[in-house]
């Protein structure tokens, strides 16, 4: 008798009304009978919890990183290679660049394109990822997510007033050179450099050209068959340049990355898209 084939799942849930402004979802993945070999692409920072099974992590270019507790993984620059046993389940949690500055604190900098074991950060990760384990479910996991965040929440210091003006300008902003985006945010050069850098992770010149990808990646997604001469951002000289970024930023080109099963992200992106109406966690507007 063979043993029952059973299909990867993945759920995701909103967190409570007072931290809508700083996280962007909770979300479960399970692999089922199948091993995962996937590309995630640039994001905010994340919390992950290992619930079963095995996961590696290697960033482009960087080192692999194996993970069997909790781990914070920063906001990143560059896609990664996310490898997993068969049976592998895990926890997250997306932290936008407002939840990094009240939650985490101190400069984002400090983990851009890294990841660190979550007792590295919080004093409290061995308890809450003992509180995770014992518990089962979506809506258990978002309760104790919900109520482990808003305990942080009583002494987390206020983030600088223009950080939320300068993501909302990032997202939903049509910004094509830092000049108009320091406009737009209505500071200085300077000043934006010095807030991008420290807040976000990275210089707002490579913001820009990470959200551009982004903004090219997301129809992709949604939209498959679109020809890829209609999918990239306007933003870009043509396909050409268009390609070369796709490359640098998930170490391959467009068609390959379509061409394979992406069973962990694809599910990702259209769970995210029902739920928050973008598939990716960098689309998402400030407060969702």
């Amino acid at each position: 008798m063979t043993d029952t084939m059973v299909l990867p799942q993945m759920q995701f849930r909103l967190p409570a009304e007072p931290l809508r402004a700083l996280v962007s979802s909770y979300y479960w993945f399970d692999t089922g009978s199948f091993a995962i070999d996937d590309m995630i692409h640039p994001e905010w920072t994340n919390i992950r919890f290992t619930l079963t099974g095995r996961w590696t992590v290697q960033r482009l270019g960087g080192p692999l990183w194996a993970f069997e507790d909790a781990a914070v993984f920063g906001p990143s620059s560059r896609g990664a290679q996310v490898i997993s046993t068969p049976h592998s389940a895990l926890l997250g949690l997306g932290l936008l660049p407002l939840g990094w500055a009240r939650l985490m604190g101190g400069p984002a900098r400090r983990l851009a394109d890294q990841a660190v074991p979550l007792e590295r950060e919080w004093a409290d990760a061995g308890a809450l990822r003992a509180a995770v384990l014992a518990a089962d479910g979506i809506d258990d996991w978002a309760a104790i997510l919900d109520a482990a965040l808003m305990r942080r929440l009583v002494e987390a210091p206020e983030p600088p007033p223009m950080l939320a003006r300068a993501l909302d300008v990032l997202v939903n902003g049509e910004i094509s050179d830092v000049a108009h985006y320091a406009g737009a945010v209505g500071v200085s050069v300077r000043t934006l450099e010095r807030l991008c850098s420290s807040w976000f992770g990275f210089g707002p010149k490579s913001l820009l050209r990470r959200q551009r990808f982004l903004r090219s990646l997301d129809v992709m997604m949604r939209m498959p068959d679109v020809p890829l001469g209609q999918a990239y951002h306007p933003g870009y000289v043509d396909q050409s340049h268009f390609i070369h970024e796709f490359k640098m930023f998930m170490g391959m080109a467009p068609g390959r990355y379509l061409a394979q099963p992406r069973v962990m992200m694809q599910r990702a992106a259209l769970a995210r898209q029902a739920l928050l109406g973008q598939s990716l966690q960098g689309l998402q507007p400030p407060a969702a």
